[in-house]
């Protein structure tokens, strides 16, 4: 909770304090400044309880051994959230975080509402009903995207959210620092990167204990792209599955779908600099992770086009499997065929939106040439390449 109250002070001094040295686009209301941070006061202040509680009722969670965990990485807009449901859907090895779970991050809170789901579901579920009904038209944005929802899989880096470390965070206070979270590795100081690691892996050690059993914890989020050298750290038996798609789909998909997000909530355009920030953390999604990755070993690492993934889902579930020593059965394959027409396969028209980026394709295709190379996308549009086999990894 200290870390986080330090922090929680920083956006406080900027955002009432030392307003005028914050650029008019950049700067939020005072009215929406002073409700976030009361209401993250609060509310953080009960989670901090029960996570206190926690180290009380159910000691044993730190004694939890994750073994062998695998973390989705790679740029946005490229397929990770329908891959990793497809995992998901192995409810006997794998286990995630939903977006309930993440907002409430205490197993007391997780055993509470549990039970709760329980009661409902003995009397007909008539609570769940009414709450889907209520979601589907107040996520119907999300949900054209992301098919996001309160009891779906969810990118579990939101879980830094609650010590105010979340990178996502930029949107809300652009003016804050947040964007340096981005870049876990390089830019915020080992102190920072411990006590934030930390209390991620004691998020991840609650859910597992109230999981059960020997399941692999699987992990989706872009936003970790940046943090890989801290995930092996951690989890020192770590495998990575790294999803890429071509930048010139990414970069103008990225700033059209999260431009509408903060127009949408702030009745204002996001700023004249906007794109141009995207743009330099897209380019750690990329480049990064295979920085850091590529000399892992092929049982730990294995990297996926987009267009392999929407074209051979099956095959490319499978052949993760195979590459992380799983065993694939023919019911696994017949799950998987099942879910496969239900699930999102990020398309979504971004060729249409290529003309509306201010970041020109030539400076894309230069600056990151190397990513273009070695996966073999078109340098130009339209995309027209074949899709790598299945098997392929760098």
């Amino acid at each position: 909770m200290g870390f986080a109250l330090r922090r929680l002070g920083h956006l406080v001094m900027l955002s009432f304090f030392k307003r005028k040295s914050i650029p008019d686009a950049h700067r939020r209301s005072l009215p929406f400044c002073l409700t976030f941070c009361t209401l993250f006061l609060f509310i953080e202040s009960l989670n901090a309880l029960c996570l206190l509680l926690d180290g009380l009722f159910f000691p044993r969670y730190r004694k939890v051994v994750l073994q062998a965990p695998i973390f989705i990485i790679g740029s946005p807009r490229s397929g990770k959230t329908t891959l990793q449901r497809l995992l998901a859907s192995d409810g006997a090895r794998f286990f995630c975080f939903r977006t309930w779970e993440i907002i409430f991050p205490a197993i007391i809170q997780k055993a509470l509402l549990a039970g709760i789901g329980a009661l409902d579901r003995a009397t007909g579920r008539h609570f769940y009903k009414l709450y889907l009904r209520w979601e589907a038209r107040k996520l119907a944005l999300y949900r054209e995207e992301d098919h996001a929802g309160l009891f779906f899989p969810e990118e579990d880096d939101k879980l830094l959210a609650h010590i105010l470390a979340s990178p996502e965070l930029d949107l809300l206070f652009p003016y804050a620092g947040f964007e340096d979270l981005l870049r876990l590795d390089t830019d915020v100081s080992p102190s920072d990167q411990h006590r934030i690691m930390q209390f991620y892996l004691r998020c991840v050690l609650r859910q597992a204990h109230l999981t059960g059993g020997d399941r692999y914890f699987l992990s989706q989020t872009p936003l970790f792209s940046g943090a890989v050298e801290n995930l092996l750290r951690i989890f020192p038996d770590a495998r990575f599955i790294y999803l890429v798609r071509s930048p010139l789909d990414v970069v103008p998909a990225l700033i059209d779908f999260l431009g509408s997000i903060v127009r949408t909530r702030f009745a204002k355009g996001p700023g004249p600099d906007f794109e141009e920030r995207l743009y330099q953390a897209t380019k750690v999604f990329y480049q990064h992770p295979l920085e850091v990755l590529s000399s892992l070993p092929p049982d730990r690492f294995i990297a996926i086009r987009f267009e392999s993934f929407v074209q051979q889902p099956q095959d490319i579930v499978r052949c993760i499997y195979e590459r992380f020593g799983l065993p694939w059965t023919r019911v696994r394959e017949q799950q998987v065929e099942a879910l496969v027409d239900h699930l999102p396969t990020r398309d979504n028209g971004v060729a249409a939106k290529r003309t509306a980026c201010s970041i020109s394709e030539e400076r894309i295709t230069t600056d990151l040439e190397s990513i273009f190379r070695r996966f073999g996308f078109a340098m130009t549009t339209p995309v027209d390449d074949c899709p790598i086999p299945p098997s392929h990894s760098p």
